[in-house]
């Protein structure tokens, strides 16, 4: 990946929200499913599908 992709991914919302929430997930905050589905959404939109399925595929604690 070069400087530019790497600033490009940076600047882009809907990645910083993906990282945001991997970092989330990772501390195993509770969410809401809604939650991962709206960020999982906007990466598919923005052009990021491999990002939005590495998202779906993670254990989530979801919020009852």
């Amino acid at each position: 990946m070069d400087p530019t992709d790497i600033a490009r991914r940076d600047s882009n919302a809907a990645m910083r929200e993906y990282h945001a929430l991997v970092k989330r997930i990772e501390r195993g905050d509770p969410m809401h499913p809604q939650e991962v589905q709206d960020v999982i959404d906007q990466l598919v939109d923005e052009g990021y599908p491999f990002q939005a399925d590495a998202l779906a595929r993670m254990k989530v604690n979801w919020d009852r």
